[in-house]
C-alpha cells in the first residue's frame, strides 16, 4: 500500500470515528498530493459542515463542482441542506435544483450509453419540497411531493452514488471490522495512534446479538446504532472541559437523532446542551434504582431539579396508590405589578450563575423494595429519546411521582437553571425571525417595533404534526397561537372530549377512575404551571385522531348547517369576536368549520386586556382563558405560541390595547367566514378561483357542485357526440 492510500485509509478511519478535526486534515493533505481528485474534496467539505465550518464547507463543495463540470449532484444536494442548516432559503432551493437537474443529465446520458441508471433520487425532490414549504410556496411543495410519492418503491432512488457521502451499509463494514478484537485494518501500516482504542470496542454482548441471525438491514441499523451510541455516551462522560469540537459536533448529531426536544433546538444551542450535560457513570443505574422518589410538601429533604434524558433503558413512573396529595393550585388573579416584579426578576436570573445545583449522579441511591412496588400505582413506561423531570419547574413543588429505572440505565442530567439558560439562547437566536413573522401578521399592525421585538425574545415556536388535536373546546388555553406554517382546522362544535383534571380525582380517592389515563395523568403532573401543557396533555389523552377525522367532521357539521333551523336566531358577530377572544357575547349552536392558514391567529384567551378603568388602580386582571372551539391540524404545522405572561411582559398597556383592537377588526372583517350561506354557495357554477375559502363548509359545497356540474357537462359533451 502506497502512502496516499494509507492517507486514504486513516482519513476515512478518522471520520468513521467522529474524529472530524483529524479527518480534516487528512482530507487537505490528500487534496494537496492530488489536487484534481474529487472523492477527496467532497470527503473535506463534509467534514468541515460537520464540525460547523460552513463557510469553508461551501468553498470545498464549490471546488468539487469545478473540478466535476458542475455535474455532481450530491454535491449540490448537500450544498442545499447546508444552505438550510443557516436559513438561506432561497438559495438551497437553487442548489436542490440544480441537484435535480444534474442528476437527471447523468442519468440520460449514462443510459444513452447503455448503463443502467435509476430516475432521480427522491430525497432530492423532499428536500425541495421542505425548503418550498419553509419559504411558504406551498404549491410548488405539493408538487414535489407528488413526485416523492411517484418514485417511492424504486431501488435506485437511494443515495448509492459513490461521491456520495458513504452508506449505512459501508459504514457498518467498515466499523465492524475496525472494532473487532481479533482483526486490525492495516495492522502493517497504520500506526498506533491510528489504531481505535479499546473503549470504542463494542461489548461482547453487543458482538453476541449482531451474530444472531436477522435480517440484513436489522442487522446493520443495530450495529450502527450500537457504535454510535457507545462513542456518544464516551463523549459526554468526559469532563465539559475536555470535550473538543467534533466531539461536540458528534454528540449534537446524536442528541437531535435521537431526542425530538434537541431536534428543534438549533445546532449551536444543542451544543450548548451537549457541553453542560452531565452523563451517569457506568453502571450507576442497575434495575430498579430510583432516580427520585415521591415527596411531600412538608419533606424538608431536598428537592430533586434536575431534567432527564434516557440514552438507554427504561424508566417506570409511578404513584403512591391511596394516597392523597394537594394538587397544584391554580395561579391566583394577578395584577400589572406581580408581572413587573416577574419581569425583574427574570432580568436578575439571567445574570445569576448558579452554584447550588448537585448532580444526580454524586450520590448512591439504593434498590427499591418489592413491598414498595407493591403500593405503587404505575402511570407509565418510559424509553431511550424520552426526556422527563419537568414537574415542579414551574410550580416549585416537589416531586409528585417517583422515577424508577426497569433495565440497566443510562441517563443524562441537566439543571432546570441550565435549561432555562438554554431555553433562553433558543429565543434569542430566534427573536429576528419570530420579530419578522409578527411585523407582518395582521393582529399586530400599528404596534411599534421596539415592543414586537421584546415580544418575540418571549414567543415559543412549536411544531404539530398532522392529525392531531391542538386544543379542544373548553380547554384551559391561556394565549394566542399564530400559525406561521401549515393549516390548522376549528371545528365548533368538535365533539373531541376536553381532557379532565385528573389530579382532582386522584386528590379525592387515591386512585383513577379511567385506567387508561395513566399516561395522560402524568403529562398533567408534567407540565402543571406550564402555558404550553395542553399540547402534550392533549398528545397523551387523544393520541393520532383518525386520518379522515377532519373530512368527515365537515361533512358533520355541513349536515347540521343544513338541517339547522333557519329561524334560529344568531348574533354572528359576536360569535366571531368571541372566538377571537375577546369575551364578548354568547356561546351558540351555529356550526364552524374554519381554515387557519399563515398569518392567521387564534386567541382563547383575554386575561391580558388592559381594564377600561384608569390603569393607575392597579386592577386584578380578568378574563376567559379557555377554548370556545376546538383546534385539529391538518399536516405538520409551525405554531407561533404567545402566553398571556409573555403579551403582560412584552408589550406595554397601550400596545396591548392596540391588539385587542386589531383582533376586534380581524373578527368583524372576517365574519363571513362564520356565516355558512349554503344556498349561495349552491349556486355557484364556476371553478374555484384563486385562494380557497377559509369557510371549509362553503368550500365543501362548492367543490361538491362543481365536480356535479363537469360531470354533467361531460355527460352532455358525450350524448351529443352519439
Amino acid at each position: 500500500m502506497n502512502a496516499t492510500e494509507r492517507l486514504r485509509s486513516r482519513a476515512f478511519e478518522a471520520r468513521a470515528n467522529g474524529e472530524y478535526d483529524r479527518a480534516i486534515k487528512f482530507y487537505t493533505s490528500l487534496s494537496t498530493a492530488r489536487p484534481s481528485e474529487i472523492e477527496a474534496k467532497f470527503h473535506l467539505a463534509v467534514c468541515l459542515e460537520r464540525t460547523g465550518q460552513f463557510a469553508p464547507a461551501l468553498a470545498a463543495y464549490r471546488q468539487v463542482q469545478k473540478l466535476s463540470g458542475g455535474q455532481n449532484a450530491f454535491a449540490y444536494y448537500n450544498m442545499g441542506n447546508l444552505c438550510m442548516r443557516i436559513d438561506k432559503v432561497s438559495q438551497a432551493i437553487d442548489y436542490f435544483s440544480r441537484a435535480i437537474a444534474a442528476s437527471k443529465r447523468k442519468g440520460g446520458s449514462q443510459s444513452s450509453s447503455g448503463s443502467s441508471v435509476g430516475p432521480t433520487p427522491s430525497v432530492f425532490y423532499r428536500q425541495r419540497a421542505a425548503a418550498y414549504r419553509k419559504n411558504g410556496d406551498f404549491e410548488k411543495a405539493a408538487q414535489d411531493y407528488d413526485l416523492v410519492q411517484k418514485y417511492t418503491g424504486v431501488s435506485s432512488t437511494t443515495l448509492t452514488d459513490e461521491s456520495a457521502i458513504y452508506t449505512a451499509e459501508h459504514l457498518y463494514q467498515t466499523v465492524k471490522h475496525s472494532t473487532s478484537p481479533k482483526k486490525t485494518i492495516f495492522q502493517e501500516t497504520v500506526s498506533d495512534e491510528d489504531v481505535i482504542p479499546k473503549e470504542l470496542e463494542l461489548d461482547s454482548d453487543l458482538n453476541q446479538e449482531m451474530n444472531e441471525p436477522q435480517s440484513e438491514v436489522d442487522d446493520t441499523e443495530d450495529a450502527l446504532t450500537a457504535w454510535t451510541l457507545q462513542r456518544s455516551m464516551e463523549i459526554a462522560r468526559l469532563p465539559p472541559t475536555e470535550r473538543s469540537e467534533s466531539d461536540l459536533q458528534y454528540l449534537v448529531d446524536f442528541m437531535q437523532k435521537r431526542f425530538s426536544v434537541c431536534a428543534a433546538l438549533n445546532p449551536e444551542v444543542c451544543r450548548l446542551l451537549c457541553r453542560e450535560l452531565v452523563l451517569s457513570p457506568e453502571g450507576a443505574l442497575p434495575p430498579r434504582t430510583p432516580i427520585f422518589m415521591e415527596q411531600d410538601e412538608d419533606n424538608e429533604a431536598p428537592r430533586d431539579n434536575s431534567l432527564y434524558f434516557i440514552f438507554q433503558g427504561r424508566i417506570t413512573i409511578s404513584k403512591t396508590a391511596g394516597r392523597l396529595f394537594q394538587s397544584s393550585s391554580k395561579h391566583p388573579e394577578r395584577s400589572e405589578v406581580f408581572f413587573e416584579a416577574q419581569d425583574e426578576l427574570d432580568k436578575n436570573e439571567r445574570c445569576e450563575p448558579e452554584n447550588n445545583w448537585e448532580s444526580p449522579w454524586s450520590t448512591c441511591n439504593t434498590t427499591v423494595s418489592n413491598d414498595w412496588k407493591q403500593s405503587q400505582l404505575e402511570l407509565c413506561e418510559l424509553e431511550r429519546g424520552d426526556v422527563f423531570g419537568h414537574q415542579g419547574q414551574f410550580t416549585h413543588s416537589s416531586r409528585a411521582y417517583s422515577a424508577v429505572t426497569m433495565t440497566s440505565c443510562v441517563i443524562g442530567a441537566l439543571s432546570w437553571h441550565q435549561w432555562s439558560r438554554i431555553d433562553r439562547s433558543q429565543h434569542e437566536i430566534e427573536r429576528e425571525r419570530a420579530a419578522r413573522f409578527l411585523s407582518m401578521a395582521p393582529a399586530f399592525h400599528n404596534i411599534p417595533a421596539t415592543d414586537i421585538c421584546d415580544l418575540a425574545y418571549r414567543a415559543t415556536f412549536v411544531k404539530v404534526v398532522g392529525s392531531k388535536a391542538v386544543c379542544c373546546e373548553g380547554q384551559s388555553v391561556n394565549g394566542l397561537i399564530l400559525v406561521r406554517e401549515g393549516e390548522l382546522c376549528q371545528f365548533s362544535p368538535c365533539g373531541l372530549r376536553s381532557p379532565p383534571d385528573l389530579s382532582v380525582s386522584f386528590a379525592l380517592s387515591g386512585r383513577l377512575s379511567e385506567p387508561q389515563s395513566a399516561r395522560a395523568f402524568f403529562a398533567q403532573l408534567e407540565t402543571a404551571g406550564d402555558p404550553l401543557g395542553f399540547l402534550r396533555i392533549n398528545d397523551a389523552y387523544h393520541g393520532f385522531l383518525p386520518q379522515n377525522y377532519v373530512k368527515t367532521k365537515q361533512q358533520e357539521l355541513l349536515r347540521l348547517a343544513t338541517t339547522r333551523s333557519k329561524s334560529t336566531n344568531v348574533r354572528r358577530t359576536s360569535v366571531a369576536i368571541n372566538c377571537m377572544g375577546t369575551g364578548k357575547g354568547t356561546s351558540t349552536s351555529e356550526p364552524v368549520a374554519l381554515a387557519l392558514r399563515r398569518g392567521e391567529c387564534f386567541c382563547a384567551s383575554s386575561s391580558w386586556v388592559p381594564p377600561r378603568q384608569s390603569r393607575q388602580e392597579k386592577q386584578q386582571i380578568r378574563g376567559i382563558s379557555c377554548a370556545k372551539a376546538a383546534l385539529v391540524s391538518v399536516s405538520t404545522a409551525e405554531l407561533l405560541f404567545l402566553s398571556a405572561t409573555d403579551i403582560m411582559q412584552g408589550l406595554s398597556a397601550e400596545s396591548r390595547s392596540q391588539l385587542h383592537r386589531n383582533l376586534q377588526d380581524i373578527a368583524l372583517m372576517n365574519k363571513r367566514k362564520y356565516k355558512t350561506d349554503l344556498s349561495l354557495a349552491s349556486r355557484s357554477r364556476g371553478p374555484p378561483g384563486g385562494r380557497r375559502s377559509s369557510n371549509l363548509l362553503e368550500q365543501l359545497v362548492r367543490d361538491a357542485h362543481w365536480r356535479k356540474f363537469k360531470e354533467e357537462l361531460v355527460e352532455s359533451v358525450l350524448r351529443g357526440r352519439t
